[in-house]
């Protein structure tokens, strides 16, 4: 099988459309005071419509250089479990000689959309991207790049290019149900925010259905507001107004907000999980040296980055890869619940 060949949009077709010299595109990215407001207008327009993007590297390519690198996007280097995923990727990509380059988004859109078109600057050979919802705009940019291009950490039908992942939906769906099972009626759930994370979103998606299948009382939802990296402080204090609704258990979509919420149920002399369960989400090495040890959804992070980065060399190579690779999930019960 031939080499993959990447498709970026070049200057020529820019100053096609435009109607000008492709001198006179290198002008108006370089210095557009020196170009008539129209002509950089039209320019402009004809940028947004072939989706180019200047190659930062075309000096160093031309003399030789450039290298061997993957873009990885994920929302927080802050996070231990993006940190597994980007541990796995790297055990894939070095053994080849690939560098990473990896970038935060925040869990903002707006700022995943700018580093895409800043990284596709520098021409990578490839990009990992967390979560399977974008703008249209950076769907664009990356299909017209024709770079493989891998999506984690959820499923689609309709990826750009690869997806490596697993169901929130169905996780959060099967450790209610799970609950349930051990004799708990009215669960609760606390999730972090859920703007530009459609994992928080799928995942409540799935824990509402649950009570509905089993015809379990749909408790009022929490969502904790720090847009930031889930925090052990954040579940603690959550904790006494999730306590109104007189739970019986408490389902938390991270470990971390579940260990902050085991900490301030001791301090209250609540009994966990005698009086009181609670599960986590993740498997974070925090859930086993918290007492008493955490029931949590195991998702595998570093397994999702490691067959990332394979399906993405393998792309590169020119050899095939699966559109949808579904990583399993697991329900780890411990000490925290029935």
């Amino acid at each position: 099988m031939m080499k993959r060949e990447k498709n970026f949009p070049r200057m020529a077709e820019v100053a096609k459309l435009a109607g000008v010299t492709v001198m006179t595109v290198s002008r108006a990215l370089r210095s557009p005071a020196k170009v008539a407001p129209d002509t950089l207008a039209r320019i402009h327009a004809a940028i947004e419509r072939t989706g180019y993007v200047p190659n930062a590297l075309a000096g160093a390519l031309s003399a030789g250089g450039g290298g061997k690198t993957i873009t990885a996007l994920i929302p927080t280097v802050q996070h231990a479990i993006f940190a597994d995923t980007i541990t796995g990727l790297s055990a894939a990509l070095r053994p080849e000689g690939y560098h990473l380059v990896l970038g935060e988004t925040g869990y903002r859109s707006e700022e995943e959309d700018a580093l895409v078109a800043a990284f596709l600057a520098r021409r990578p050979e490839g990009f990992l991207l967390t979560g399977v919802t974008r703008s249209l705009r950076t769907r664009d940019l990356l299909k017209r790049a024709n770079v493989p291009v891998v999506e984690t950490w959820e499923l689609t039908n309709t990826p750009i290019d690869m997806v490596v992942g697993y169901s929130n939906e169905k996780a959060a769906h099967d450790m209610t149900a799970w609950l349930a099972g051990r004799g708990y009626q009215r669960i609760a759930f606390v999730s972090g925010p859920s703007r530009n994370n459609e994992r928080a979103r799928r995942r409540e998606i799935g824990y509402r259905r649950a009570l509905k299948e089993l015809g379990l009382p749909a408790l009022k939802i929490f969502t904790i507001g720090a847009p930031a990296a889930p925090q052990v402080e954040d579940g603690a204090a959550i904790l006494p107004e999730v306590l109104a609704e007189k739970p019986d258990a408490i389902f938390f979509t991270s470990d971390i907000y579940a260990v902050g919420a085991i900490q301030e149920a001791k301090r209250r002399g609540i009994a966990v999980p005698k009086e009181l369960g609670i599960a986590g989400f993740h498997d974070l090495a925090i859930a086993t040296v918290v007492e008493p040890a955490l029931t949590t959804v195991h998702v595998p992070g570093r397994e999702i980055g490691y067959i990332a980065g394979r399906n993405i060399l393998a792309r590169i190579k020119g050899e095939p890869a699966p559109q949808l690779s579904a990583i399993p999930f697991a329900i780890v019960a411990r000490d925290s619940t029935k």
